[in-house]
C-alpha cells in the first residue's frame, strides 16, 4: 500500500516538495484542493508507475525547471519506487487509478465529453445529505476564491522595485522598524546634501580658473560683465556731479 509522497520534484506545479514524507497515507485518502493544485499530477504520477508508461510523467515537466522530474514514493514494508532519469526504478502493476483519463479509456458512449461536461458530472452527488453537505462546501470553496483574489489584489499593490527582489510573502513577513520615520528624514538630508554638493562641483566645473574672487568665480560671465558696465558708467556720472574749485581743486 501507499505510504507516502517522499519527494515530488520538478513536475507539474511541485518545484522540490518532501514535506509530505510526512504525512502518512492511510488506506483511505482524502486530497482536496483548488483547480491547478497539483491533483491530477499526483494521478499521473500513480497511473506512470501502474504502467510503467514514463511519459506521463516527463509531459508533465516542470515548466522552466532546469533538471528532469524526479519522484520518489514510499510504500509499506520500507519499499520505495522513485521515478528519475525518465524511468521507474521498478514497476507497480497492481496500482489501479479511476479518472478522466481511465473513463476514456476504457468507456466509448459515442458522444464526446468536453471540459464543461467533465466539471458537471464531478458534482453528481446522490442523497439529500451529501447535496447539503456540497451546498456548505459550495461556500467555504467561494470564501477562500474571494480571499486569494484579494491576496492577489493586496500583492500586485506592491511594486516589484520597492520589495527588492523579494517575493510578496517574505517582503509582508518583514520585521516593523520602529525608527523608519527617523531613518527616513536622515536619508534625505544625505540626499539634499549630496545634491548641493554635486551642483557646487559642477559649477566649479564651469567657471574661470582661480584668478576671480572666491565671491565672483560662482556669478556667470554675463553678469560679471553686467557688473562692470556699471562700474565704468558710475564714473562720469560721479565727475559731473562735482565742483571745481578756483584754484582747480575738485570738491565734491
Amino acid at each position: 500500500m501507499l505510504e507516502r509522497f517522499q519527494l515530488l520534484r520538478n513536475i507539474g506545479q511541485y518545484d522540490s516538495v518532501n514535506a509530505g514524507a510526512q504525512i502518512p497515507l492511510s488506506k483511505l485518502t482524502l486530497i482536496y484542493g483548488e483547480n491547478g493544485r497539483g491533483k491530477t499530477t499526483l494521478s499521473s504520477v500513480l497511473r506512470s508507475l501502474g504502467t510503467g508508461d514514463a511519459g506521463l510523467v516527463l509531459e508533465r515537466h516542470r515548466l522552466g525547471a532546469a533538471n528532469p522530474p524526479h519522484v520518489v514514493l514510499g510504500f509499506a514494508g520500507g519499499v520505495t519506487a522513485q521515478f528519475q532519469h525518465g524511468a521507474w526504478s521498478a514497476p507497480m502493476p497492481r496500482i489501479a487509478i479511476f479518472d478522466d483519463a481511465f473513463i476514456a479509456a476504457n468507456v466509448c458512449s459515442g458522444v464526446e465529453i468536453g471540459t464543461s461536461h467533465r466539471q458537471n458530472l464531478h458534482e453528481l452527488i446522490l442523497g439529500a445529505q451529501g447535496v447539503a453537505l456540497n451546498a456548505a462546501l459550495q461556500v467555504h470553496v467561494a470564501r477562500i476564491e474571494d480571499h486569494n483574489r484579494a491576496l492577489t489584489l493586496k500583492g500586485n499593490a506592491i511594486p516589484a522595485a520597492a520589495r527588492g527582489g523579494l517575493n510578496v510573502d517574505d517582503f509582508c513577513a518583514l520585521p516593523a522598524d520602529p525608527d523608519i520615520e527617523v531613518s527616513i528624514a536622515t536619508a534625505e538630508r544625505n540626499l539634499a546634501a549630496a545634491r548641493s554638493a554635486s551642483r557646487r562641483l559642477l559649477c566649479q566645473s564651469h567657471c574661470p580658473p582661480s584668478t576671480l574672487t572666491p565671491s565672483a568665480r560662482f556669478w556667470p560671465a554675463p553678469y560679471q560683465t553686467l557688473k562692470r558696465m556699471r562700474r565704468r558708467r558710475r564714473g562720469p556720472i560721479c565727475a559731473a556731479s562735482a565742483g571745481v574749485a578756483k584754484d582747480g581743486s575738485v570738491t565734491a
